[in-house]
């Protein structure tokens, strides 16, 4: 079977599936197919879609600009001052994997901290 028909059968199945579901199922959480595709192009042909569109697409970028000036000061000032365990502890639910790391040995800092005291033997050894 070739590839394109393989694609169209597999868009078809999707298409049926979807329009079984919307009919069968709350029209109100998944319309029919076949009406999604009906007002689609009632609001094509009286020019709503395109209002509809930018509406949405002012939405997202409000959203994206609103995330991007808290989300990347507050991921700067994060990193920068290191509240990172502080912060997942405070929330309760970094507390278990944090701590069993620490007590395991297997955390960065643990691994940092074994590298020194094997590292620290070797270096007294060189010196005399």
């Amino acid at each position: 079977m070739k590839a394109g028909t393989l694609r169209i059968i597999s868009l078809l199945t999707l298409a049926a599936i979807w329009e079984l579901a919307g009919r069968n199922g709350n029209a109100h959480l998944l319309p029919p197919l076949s009406k999604v595709i009906t007002v689609w192009l009632e609001l094509l042909v009286s020019g709503q879609l395109f209002q509809a569109i930018a509406v949405s697409f002012q939405a997202l970028a409000i959203g994206f600009f609103i995330s991007v000036l808290f989300g990347v000061p507050l991921g700067f000032g994060l990193s920068a001052a290191r509240l990172t365990d502080m912060l997942s502890a405070a929330a309760g639910l970094g507390v278990v994997p944090s701590e069993s790391a620490r007590i395991c040995g297997t955390s960065s800092r643990s691994r940092a901290a074994r590298k020194r005291r094997d590292v620290a033997p070797v270096l007294s050894q060189r010196t005399l």
